[in-house]
């Protein structure tokens, strides 16, 4: 209840101790754990995928996998029900809110700041435009790369005037 595991439990379980690194530091075991579940889904729901797309691969291994083995099987198993049949895509995989958010050093850079400052609009719409790409300008998932609301992400488009095809 409090967070805390019950210590006599712990010393019952705790013959030997199994040293499991986190999936991300097992990136060669995504894929083969990937093609587990799909292959599993397939038998044990009937529903089947054609494959796992090379971009959807990419996407994979690109992921940090917090919830590790158990978020990649859910993921998985998304991904069949919306791929119906066919390859899975990048689109039928969970996006950005599960990611670790990149933290603002990691996204201005070690450097110092220019002398004469810099433009915030322009780095905001050049993140808008980049979300709407990666996103293929599907709305939803593009507020979710953002980290905002739809309708925080339609106030943006219409400041920088991006309309439906941003440049």
């Amino acid at each position: 209840r409090r967070g805390e595991f019950r210590e006599d439990l712990y010393y019952r379980l705790g013959v030997f101790e199994i040293p499991l690194p986190p999936l991300r530091e097992r990136r060669d075991d995504i894929l083969e754990l990937a093609q587990a579940f799909l292959e599993e889904l397939g038998q044990t729901t009937g529903r089947r995928a054609a494959g796992i797309s090379r971009e959807a691969r990419e996407y994979l291994l690109d992921y940090a996998w917090p919830g590790n083995v158990r978020e990649l099987r859910n993921a998985i198993e998304r991904a069949v029900i919306l791929a119906d049949g066919g390859h899975i895509r990048s689109e039928h995989l969970p996006v950005a809110p599960y990611r670790a958010r990149p933290s603002a050093e990691d996204l201005t850079g070690a450097g110092p700041l220019p002398a004469g400052g810099v433009d915030i609009d322009a780095i905001e719409r050049a993140l808008v435009i980049k979300a709407l790409t990666q996103a293929r300008h599907n709305k939803t998932r593009a507020a979710k790369l953002l980290g905002l609301t739809r309708a925080q992400l339609y106030t943006r488009i219409e400041k920088y005037g991006l309309g439906s095809d941003p440049e």
